[in-house]
């Protein structure tokens, strides 16, 4: 291949790239505004019955600017889940410690799409830790508990909610 038909794929390549790259990545602030959008919209949608007060969350992001309280309970975010120490453990017999992880993620290799996630672990009192696995399989039950939209029109992102997405769901089945 000559040396400018090389180049001129080159430019070709690094435009693509810079095309589908330019504007899809959401800010550090967008993106910490969405995780204490999903945390807060997470925490006020179940009942929590724990027998602690704080509320554990392993968070990679920086969490300085994150939502520190939600009903009322304060929220600790620990940013290296190989720091759960033996605190954290329930110290009677028959209660646990609920430890909650939150992450993003493009959906399906989508650079438009990114969903938010809050997983649960239980911690047990002798120490043996596994996840909670949640709803029935259906799509409903799989949908993230947020989600970042980019609107390639506007070059805007929208946040949406799992009850929004839940009701855009069903909305689809009506019809």
């Amino acid at each position: 291949m000559g040396y400018y038909k090389m180049r001129l794929l080159l430019i070709i390549i690094l435009t693509i790239l810079v095309n589908k790259i330019h504007g899809q990545i959401p800010s550090d602030s967008l993106l910490k505004s969405s995780y204490s959008q999903t945390i807060e919209n997470h925490f006020k949608q179940i009942d929590s019955t724990t027998n602690y007060k704080d509320i554990f969350i392993i968070c990679k992001l920086d969490n300085s600017t994150l939502i520190k309280t939600v009903t009322g309970r304060p929220i600790v975010y620990i940013s290296d889940s190989s720091k759960l120490t033996q605190k954290l453990r329930p110290k009677r017999k028959h209660y646990y410690r609920i430890i909650y992880t939150i992450s993003h993620k493009n959906h399906n290799n989508s650079s438009d799409t990114i969903d938010i996630d809050i997983s649960e672990f239980l911690f047990l009192p002798k120490g043996h830790d596994f996840q909670i696995c949640g709803g029935i399989g259906s799509y409903v039950n799989s949908l993230p508990d947020g989600r970042l939209i980019f609107d390639n029109k506007f070059k805007t992102w929208t946040y949406l909610t799992n009850q929004q997405m839940r009701q855009q769901w069903y909305d689809k089945q009506e019809k």
